[in-house]
């Protein structure tokens, strides 16, 4: 088999293995504040459509979930504050910061 055939069949196969795996990634981030500009730690975010699929702000108040393309709605929610309801529509990464209020 030539050489430039080997490599393009190659090129197919791994392409075929990898597709399924990421043909929908990607992220939604952002910062997550209280009502007087201080970072949340600890909020957790979820996504109504996709349960499963979870994550929580760091010690900065960053977050970061994957997702795939089209919308979803995503809960924000922190002992101290009444829980946030964000719909994102993804053709792209997007970023969504998000401030709770009293």
């Amino acid at each position: 088999m030539p050489l430039w055939l080997y490599v393009s069949l190659t090129g197919v196969i791994v392409y075929m293995m990898i597709s399924p795996f990421y043909p929908w990634a990607y992220t939604v981030s952002g910062k997550i504040t209280g009502h007087n500009n201080q970072n949340l730690i600890g909020v957790k975010i979820s996504v109504k459509q996709l349960p499963a699929t979870k994550s929580k702000s760091d010690s900065s108040g960053n977050y970061s979930i994957s997702l795939p393309k089209g919308c979803h709605d995503l809960l924000f929610q922190h002992s101290d504050y009444k829980d946030l309801e964000s719909k994102v529509c993804l053709d792209q990464d997007s970023l969504l910061n998000t401030r709770f209020s009293r």
